[in-house]
């Protein structure tokens, strides 16, 4: 009876023992739905609590001291169960909703200003002065111009003979080279003496042969130049030898004065009697002081062309209207200079152009 008493005895304190295990995860598993179920209670809260700050402050109007957004309230951590064990899973229709983005304040800071410096002071520039240009003097026609100051004459028949001789009229008168084309330095010459109020000539003497008439011949730019002691009286065109070294450089005299000299061929040509219109020396000669005066003069030509040219076998060649002047202003023993514009120069004469 005993050992049956004490086997009951037995069977039931193990029976209770189960009940009470039994119990506790009853328990346990009552309190794992009721943590769950208060999770889920208080995230819906917490979405509507959410939904209705963020309807708040986007119906408030712009402008109010209500711009700044509510803050949220906090999210309650999760129940961890006892023993490390995580808590029930959320059923599986709910979808939380996503926390919304706190709306960030409208204000924004004032930068801090940085203080400009104050410049140095400047002290203004003067106005500069106006400058006038002076204008550019209107190209002349250079034939008006010639013909303005005298120079063109029709005394041939041939109207280009005519411009020529205007032409080297101008050069020699002005101290130009003289060639018989009209060019950039004659151009410029003209211009000057149309403008000019008065016209002189630039030619400087150190001392003159004699206080009478003289004459210089100007190999290098092919001018004769009749001077008064050291006074410019005419100045004329001429042609020199070709080359040049043919008209000897020197001091002469003219030792005789002709007029219709006559021609005696050269030694290669047909003599040709004077006054003849073919006649090489012109109509008027001056012989120098070189061989008794027969081989080398000043004479006229029949080759008005060649004025302003290296044509002669030596002599010095000028228009016939030119030198029927010449031969009526000078007299026997006149003083004859002949070089190139060095060798004037080297004896006290210059002729610079104008």
């Amino acid at each position: 009876m005993r050992g049956v008493i004490n086997t009951m005895e037995t069977t039931s304190h193990i029976s209770k023992e189960k009940f009470f295990n039994v119990l506790k995860y009853v328990v346990a598993v009552i309190l794992c739905f009721s943590c769950s179920f208060l999770v889920t209670a208080d995230t819906h809260g917490i979405e509507s609590v959410y939904n209705s700050s963020v309807e708040s402050s986007l119906s408030t109007p712009t402008g109010t001291n209500d711009d700044v957004a509510p803050s949220p309230s906090p999210i309650p951590s999760p129940i961890v169960t006892p023993g490390g064990a995580s808590p029930s899973p959320e059923p599986n229709n709910v979808t939380p909703s996503p926390i919304p983005t706190p709306i960030q304040n409208n204000m924004t800071p004032s930068p801090t200003l940085t203080p400009i410096p104050t410049p140095n002071k400047v002290t203004p520039s003067p106005t500069p002065k106006r400058v006038v240009p002076t204008p550019t003097p209107k190209a002349v026609d250079y034939k008006e111009g010639l013909k303005k100051l005298g120079y063109y004459k029709e005394r041939s028949k041939d109207t280009n003979l005519n411009w020529r001789n205007a032409i080297v009229l101008f050069q020699s008168d002005h101290n130009l080279k003289v060639d018989g084309s009209w060019g950039k330095q004659s151009s410029g010459a003209l211009n000057k003496r149309l403008t000019a109020a008065k016209y002189t000539y630039l030619d400087k003497v150190t001392t003159a042969p004699s206080k009478g008439k003289w004459i210089t011949i100007n190999k290098t730019k092919r001018i004769l130049t009749l001077y008064l002691d050291k006074t410019v009286i005419k100045k004329y065109p001429i042609a020199v030898g070709n080359p040049p070294s043919l008209t000897p450089d020197g001091k002469f005299k003219i030792v005789n004065k002709i007029i219709n000299p006559a021609w005696g061929g050269g030694g290669y040509a047909p003599p040709v009697k004077g006054g003849s219109p073919n006649n090489p020396l012109g109509y008027r000669w001056m012989g120098l002081s070189i061989k008794g005066g027969s081989s080398y003069g000043i004479h006229g030509t029949n080759s008005p062309y060649s004025i302003g040219t290296n044509a002669s076998h030596g002599c010095i060649r000028m228009p016939n209207f030119c030198v029927e002047e010449l031969f009526s202003l000078i007299s026997l023993n006149t003083d004859v200079w002949i070089g190139s514009e060095e060798k004037l120069s080297s004896w006290g004469v210059t002729q610079p152009a104008y």
